[in-house]
């Protein structure tokens, strides 16, 4: 029996045996499936993180989300779970759109920024940084400002034939949590979803989405500084913007053990020398929204 919900996300087409609300609709071919399952309680073989929550190596990864479900991710195309009894939908879901899929893209040769992107006038800007720099609200300013969404939380890259690199949309939603959405108010077309466990909000975007890989312009690496009132926007050289895209790796310790760890090193020294990558600075109190978005863009 087929499964029931088709979508797409991420640049692939995903049959499911679980919906995830978010994403939206996909087509046959498949790339990748998720399914219902029996996934063993004692971990493979393999590098362990997180306290026992991810065990695996190159091509295959077992999770175990206590209360939630466990999960095998296998060659990138195929995602067994099972789900724990009277589990949260909210949480499974939420898993299997981040870490759960980023080990699939992983596993699929992609690269995983823990980034948002937005296009403008064709071309795609980045910005990445630790958690709660603001990369989220950022990209909503940006957004009602006329770009159109890309990704939020996940961007995926890769490299075309000319070495030119490209940001894949990812699923039409948002996570912000309640301030950040509050100080945009009307200006972001969304509507909430669900709770997620990290006290943010997923809330579904309905503006201008990309639906193509959009070839990237710029990368910028967002964080707080407390001795600014304005944002500022300092050019990244030599090996500071290597650094910068490997410290941004969506759960880097995981993509080194899921994947080529040399590769994923060959891939971000292409991309740093490929794109503009640039520091992105902003107050510790407050966003200065219409000057960051400047900054971004221009």
């Amino acid at each position: 029996m087929e499964s029931p919900y088709h979508y797409r996300a991420f640049g692939l087409n995903v049959l499911s045996d679980f919906e995830v609300p978010f994403w939206g609709p996909g087509s046959a071919p498949w790339d990748a499936r998720i399914v219902r399952g029996i996934v063993p309680a004692e971990p493979p073989a393999g590098e362990d993180l997180w306290h026992g929550v991810f065990r695996g190596g190159v091509g295959r990864g077992w999770f175990n989300f206590p209360g939630v479900m466990r999960v095998i991710v296998e060659a990138g195309e195929r995602i067994v779970v099972e789900p724990a009894p009277d589990a949260n939908p909210a949480w499974l879901t939420n898993a299997l759109a981040g870490t759960v899929s980023s080990a699939l893209l992983y596993q699929r040769g992609g690269l995983c920024l823990h980034a948002s992107a937005v296009s403008w006038q064709g071309r795609a800007y980045l910005v990445m940084g630790p958690s709660g720099a603001g990369k989220s609200t950022t990209a909503s300013a940006l957004l009602a400002r006329g770009c159109e969404f890309i990704s939020d939380d996940i961007t995926v890259v890769t490299a075309g034939a000319n070495g030119e690199f490209f940001a894949t949309a990812s699923f039409p939603a948002m996570r912000l949590r309640e301030d950040s959405h509050d100080e945009l108010g009307d200006e972001l077309d969304a509507t909430r979803v669900f709770d997620a466990s990290d006290d943010k909000f997923r809330l579904n975007y309905g503006g201008a989405v990309a639906t193509r890989p959009v070839p990237i312009a710029r990368i910028c690496f967002l964080e707080r500084d407390e001795t600014l009132r304005l944002p500022r926007r300092t050019p990244l050289t030599g090996h500071e913007r290597v650094s910068a895209l490997q410290r941004s790796f969506f759960r880097r310790r995981m993509a080194k053990i899921v994947t080529d760890p040399v590769r994923l090193a060959t891939v971000s020294i292409a991309l740093a020398q490929a794109v503009d990558v640039v520091r992105l600075s902003r107050p510790v109190d407050g966003f200065a929204l219409d000057e960051l978005c400047q900054l971004v863009l221009e």
